[in-house]
């Protein structure tokens, strides 16, 4: 009782100390993690401070307003090209329709084809290249209408080439690839509606917007596919700043975010000279270029909310148009470079967890202290109980039997050497009693003496099989064997004998109702087996690799109230190992327990 006091004691000081590292630890941690949070802010500050420098400084190189911008952004230079459309409507340059009124009469009129293309080719050498266009143009119409597609798809693309000229208002090129688009079939069709894409892609052309969108949307139907939308808000938001800086309601130069009908595009102008630079960048081409060149950490933030950029978590510091003087509000948090804080929160981790490990190790290895003492002091117990309960069994015997002998109470010589008989048995059994006794004492020293020499498997299996069926007969057990094989092995006949004597008994012991035991000797694969089986409840799965623990005792025997000591497995294992074999116990609880010992044979 007074070491169970002690050990709780030893244990609570042990936990008075790590409570108070633990506590102190917690303290540092949470003043390392506000100077973090302090440091963070700081550099995240400092990033966007430098983040904002570096986009003022792209947006204010010249060279931006001069080369081609690339995928996703529009540099237009206005008047010029460069645009899909213009804003207005553009004069219509057409030479007068009186010129070609004869032609159009015999066309229409006088149903006389072939006349009004003799007027339209006399027309078509004009030296004026808008009346050869309208020639060509008229030309054309008058030869598809008679069926002649070859010759009007060669005059049609006569006119293409006649890149100054206009038609009808239109430019001559464009004119004459939608001709023929109307008249070519299928994948042709699709083919020359790609070169009608091109020439309204390249913005060569005055068209104004809603000539484009025609022109367009007959491309888009025949080539399959679909209007730039992209390139077509970007050329409406240089025109809404081309006209707002026409009218004054812009400055000459400026920066600035403009709503078009898909996005919030960023908008840099500036006027050099008769010319208006304009340079309008979809929200991607910012993130892939503007951005891309600051570094990692850095977004844009719109007043309607939006982002731009590829947003990281954090607490991120911001710099407003206000005090940047850029279109957006520029946020920022810096790459995580913890490193001395996070050092630092390891190490006082690392003493936690090693004062935490410390701690419990002492307190569990004092309660394990604990339990194995009081379990020692238990199976002391019952050793000495089991000990002197099976002394108690043949000294009654030979008390009983010495005084009915003594006083003379045996009257017959045949009762005489019975009596001497059961003399006989109870000492033998004491005599194997001290023998384990002394056995287990020279095992528990550590330097157990065998006598090694050659001895017969069957000549040692019949000498313990009949000792022990003369010890059990009396007790109604039948001992079955199978035929011993030839066979022999160096090692203690005494021990070993004592060891196979110890299977038998336990499979006495533990039968139950059955009174049966057999036994199997095997000899091969250079060992020799003997296999000892009782028919008795078996032993639990749990308790399978404790029984050859000296001292222990299964529950079912306590419950049974089974006699032994509980160290007679545990010799039979030592003295097994002690020559080179194996123990080894196989059973189905509820069906008996099988135990085999072997031991190699000798060389031949």
């Amino acid at each position: 009782m007074l070491r169970r006091k002690w050990t709780w004691v030893l244990a609570a000081v042990l936990c008075v100390p790590a409570l108070t590292v633990v506590w102190l630890s917690a303290r540092l941690m949470e003043q390392d993690r506000a100077l973090e949070v302090q440091r963070t802010a700081e550099r995240n500050e400092q990033r966007a401070a430098s983040a904002a420098q570096a986009l003022m400084l792209i947006l204010a190189d010249p060279s931006l307003l001069e080369r081609d911008p690339g995928q996703g952004a529009l540099l237009a230079r206005l008047p010029g090209a460069g645009l899909l459309y213009r804003s207005g409507h553009e004069p219509v340059r057409e030479v007068s329709t009186e010129l070609f009124q004869t032609g159009e009469q015999l066309e229409f009129r006088a149903t006389d084809p072939a006349a009004a293309i003799a007027w339209y080719r006399r027309l078509a050498v004009s030296p004026n290249p808008d009346i050869r266009a309208g020639a060509l143009m008229r030309l054309g119409r008058t030869l598809k209408n008679m069926g002649r597609i070859r010759e009007a798809l060669a005059v049609y693309d006569q006119l293409a080439s006649m890149e100054p000229a206009v038609v009808s208002g239109w430019p001559a090129p464009i004119a004459a690839v939608w001709s023929r688009c109307q008249i070519l079939p299928g994948s042709a069709r699709r083919e020359e509606a790609m070169r009608l894409w091109g020439l309204l892609l390249a913005g060569k052309f005055p068209l104004n917007r809603d000539t484009y969108v025609s022109f367009a949307d007959d491309a888009a139907k025949w080539s399959g596919q679909p209007r730039p939308a992209e390139l077509e808000a970007l050329t409406d938001v240089v025109l809404r700043v081309e006209g707002d800086v026409r009218a004054g309601s812009r400055a000459s130069s400026g920066r600035a975010l403009i709503e078009s009908s898909s996005a919030l595009h960023t908008v840099v102008w500036e006027r050099r000279g008769a010319s208006l630079h304009v340079l309008a960048a979809s929200p991607a081409f910012v993130t892939r270029e503007w951005l891309g060149r600051v570094g990692p950490g850095v977004w844009l933030q719109t007043q309607t909310g939006q982002i731009i950029g590829p947003a990281t978590s954090g607490k991120a510091a911001a710099k407003y148009p206000a005090e940047s003087r850029l279109p957006w509000t520029v946020l920022a948090v810096a790459p995580h470079s913890n490193g001395d804080f996070s050092a630092r929160r390891r190490m006082l981790l690392l003493l936690l967890g090693a004062v935490g490990v410390f701690t419990l190790a002492g307190v569990l290895l004092a309660l394990r202290s604990m339990r194995r003492e009081l379990a020692l002091a238990r199976m002391q117990e019952d050793f000495v109980a089991a000990v002197s309960h099976e002394f108690r069994t043949p000294l009654t015997s030979l008390r009983q039997i010495s005084e009915a002998l003594e006083d003379g109470r045996v009257a017959t010589e045949e009762r005489r050497q019975s009596y001497y008989h059961s003399l006989s048995r109870a000492t033998l059994r004491l005599h194997r009693l001290v023998e384990d006794l002394l056995d287990f004492r020279r095992m528990q020293s550590g330097a157990p003496e065998y006598r090694r020499e050659r001895v017969e498997v069957g000549e040692f299996t019949a000498q313990v099989l009949d000792g022990f069926r003369a010890e059990v007969s009396e007790l109604g057990f039948e001992v079955a064997s199978s035929d011993v094989p030839e066979g022999a092995f160096r090692g203690d006949s005494e021990a070993l004998g004592r060891a196979l004597w110890n299977l038998l008994d336990n499979a006495v012991k533990y039968s139950g109702d059955s009174r049966l035991v057999e036994v199997t000797v095997e000899c091969g694969g250079g060992e020799a087996r003997w296999a000892v089986r009782d028919f008795g409840a078996g032993v639990p799965t749990a308790e399978r690799e404790l029984v050859f623990h000296q001292f222990y005792r299964g529950e079912e025997a306590r419950r049974a109230g089974i006699r032994g000591t509980g160290i007679g497995l545990a010799m039979v294992s030592q003295i097994v190992q002690a020559h080179g074999g194996q123990v080894a116990l196989a059973n189905a609880p509820g069906a008996g327990s099988v135990f085999s010992i072997s031991i190699p044979l000798e060389a031949d």
